[in-house]
């Protein structure tokens, strides 16, 4: 069956009808032939085969209008379909008896030349027994009739003239139209229902939605998951007449917005938030959104190892940093107080001193913890690939650039925060886009024109002085005003002694179990060993200490002789031996410069394990440590 089915009283408008269905080509249009009884059985059947829009005039529209659960529109009649019927009966003088259902007399009323003596008026009701009315008229000497299909079939029976009045093209076309607009709202309509439904049960939590007088009118699939109860057991009943809500009724209200309020729901906690819905300052009702806090904390760690699979993710917390110090503890205090703001931050400290794990902390404390980190070693970029790997590039840009092009660090931190570690390296040129996009918020690929805007948090950190660094021109003064807006100085590990034990403590027991050596202790000399010993690369260089001492232990213990066989300084023996001598055996060649700096840097290659630690003690950074490894084996 069509959409819309228009159920016609007689023969002239049903052909009426299709004549304007094929003229205008309408496809979604059934005509089905009936009058009153019979019209609204047609109609009954046509909507239970989906027929969602009835048309039809007279008294069957008003049959059908009162009986169908479905949107019924009426053919109405014009002044003009009345003027083309009978125009020119009424101009005559004789006595006329005009019978018809509401619209049709309204229709008539609005002719002023039909307000004479000689025309009578009988409006009709659809369950009215015509005929009486008609031989009623007849008793009064009136003997012509004007009326609808009902009237016009009784007048035949007794044997009258009638003149029916016929809906014109023009009017049906009207009718036809109204009847397709509303369709097209009904899809609409459906179509919106669809989205809000398909919306509110997509989401994790619990939805319950009250109206004016408190009575529930919406309810998601989470709620009642939740609940435990099925949407009919709380749709159109009141909020407060279901035991199931009563816990909620202390945070429900009409008045009063709150987020977020932890309460104890049949023995579950919950995250209740409650916001009413005001409409020009009148309530409207509110609405509930609940969901436990077990579930939220699964989520949240789901989210954190999906972030972390990216390889994009902040690992540590501000609590995961060890220390007794009070120096130590005010430096999170204000990393914590400066992780609620999106401010650039400046974290300075000697190499190894910890300043990412700062960086991830802030990071971790901050409300973009669900987005991105991504760490940026600028030191370690090559000169001629720095811009590409920071603000990405376009396909072609260069030679070997990858098809489609690649976005760059800036972009894949998007919503999240990028840590610039060791800035302080990056190429002047390269110091000036970056202030362009600190000050602009958008980056623009290279060999490419669109402007990209971003939303990042910018971390940067510096193992030098970057205001001297900008003294001597090798720093942009004005990206130093942009990047230390927030600083936090991190103390050498030389400063904060106290700090040592649990550090020491804490790297013992994870080599312990990395290498399955747990149960190993220091011995009281290492302790006092390493509390006075001078640290020059900080928490690492202690770190690196332990995890070569727990390989390295032979016993239960990790004995003075195992630490120093690890220490940057020379073997006990060696430390006799006079600087003259030293000198004298290295120079007895009379070795060049580079001689002299590549052999030094073998010697050192073999005492210390990592190329971090390595470009410590040379003070170098890494990426000219790794050219200098390369030009040496050349």
């Amino acid at each position: 069956m069509a959409e819309i089915v228009f159920i016609s009283p007689n023969r002239e408008l049903t052909d009426a009808v299709n004549r304007v269905i094929a003229k205008y080509q309408i496809t979604n249009m059934d005509v089905l032939e009936g009058n009153l009884d019979y019209g609204l059985i047609m109609a009954q059947r046509a909507v239970n085969e989906g027929a969602t829009i009835v048309i039809s005039r007279g008294g069957t529209y008003q049959l059908l209008k009162s009986k169908l659960h479905t949107i019924v529109l009426e053919l109405k009649l014009t002044i003009f379909d009345i003027e083309n019927s009978i125009g020119t009966i009424v101009k005559s003088k004789d006595d006329i008896a005009i019978m018809g259902y509401d619209n049709m007399i309204q229709a008539y009323r609005m002719l002023a030349n039909l307000n004479h003596d000689h025309i009578h008026i009988h409006q009709l009701q659809y369950d009215e027994k015509v005929e009486p009315y008609i031989k009623n008229f007849v008793e009064q000497g009136i003997h012509s009739f004007i009326g609808d299909t009902i009237v016009t079939e009784h007048c035949k029976k007794l044997g009258y003239p009638c003149q029916i009045i016929a809906s014109s093209d023009e009017s049906v076309k009207m009718a036809i139209d109204d009847a397709q607009a509303v369709l097209e709202g009904q899809k609409k309509e459906s179509e919106f229902n669809k989205r809000y439904t398909a919306l509110m049960d997509s989401v994790h939590d619990g939805f319950i939605a009250t109206d004016e007088n408190e009575n529930v009118i919406a309810c998601n699939l989470m709620a009642e998951k939740i609940l435990n109860l099925d949407k009919n057991d709380l749709i159109g009943k009141g909020i407060r007449a279901v035991p199931e809500l009563n816990d909620f009724l202390k945070i429900y209200s009409e008045e009063e917005t709150v987020i977020e309020e932890l309460v104890l729901i049949d023995g579950r906690n919950m995250a209740v938030s409650n916001v009413p819905i005001r409409v020009q300052q009148v309530n409207r009702g509110s609405v509930l959104i609940f969901q436990e806090v077990a579930t939220l904390q699964k989520f949240e760690n789901k989210i954190r190892k999906k972030v972390m699979g990216s390889g994009f993710a902040a690992k540590y917390l501000l609590s995961d940093i060890k220390h007794s110090s009070r120096i130590m503890r005010e430096c999170i205090i204000r990393a914590k107080k400066y992780s609620q703001y999106d401010s650039t931050i400046l974290i300075e400290g000697a190499t190894g001193v910890g300043k990412e794990l700062f960086a991830q902390g802030i990071h971790n404390q901050s409300s973009r913890r669900y987005q991105p980190f991504v760490a940026v070693n600028c030191a370690a970029l090559p000169e001629s690939l720095i811009e590409s790997e920071l603000f990405g590039y376009e396909e072609g840009a260069f030679t070997g650039s990858r098809k489609g092009g690649r976005p760059g660090m800036f972009e894949m931190a998007h919503n999240g925060t990028i840590f610039l570690d060791e800035i302080s390296e990056l190429p002047l040129q390269t110091q000036g886009h970056l202030l362009r996009v600190l000050q602009e918020r958008q980056i623009v690929r290279v060999g490419g024109t669109s402007i990209v805007p971003i939303d990042v948090r910018i971390v940067c950190a510096s193992n030098k002085n970057l205001e001297q660094e900008a003294a001597a021109g090798r720093f942009r003064e004005d990206l130093l005003y942009r990047v230390n807006i927030l600083s936090l100085k991190i103390p050498n590990l030389n400063e904060r002694k106290e700090d040592i034990p649990i550090l020491m403590e804490f790297y013992l027991n994870r080599y312990g179990r990395k290498y399955d050596k747990k149960g190993l202790v220091f011995s009281e000399e290492v302790i006092a060993y390493l509390t006075d010993y001078h640290y020059k690369g900080n928490v690492r260089e202690l770190e690196g200490i332990i995890e070569r001492g727990v390989i390295l232990a032979d016993h239960d213990e990790i004995g003075l002789a195992d630490i120093q066989k690890q220490t940057s300084g020379p073997e006990p023996a060696d430390r006799e031996k006079t600087g003259t001598e030293a000198v004298g055996g290295l120079f007895a060649d009379l070795p060049t410069l580079k001689a002299l700096e590549e052999e030094y840097i073998a010697y050192l290659q073999n005492k210390v394990a990592t190329t971090n630690e390595l470009s410590e003690i040379l003070g170098i950074n890494r990426s000219t440590l790794y050219r200098k490894l390369n030009e040496n084996k050349r």
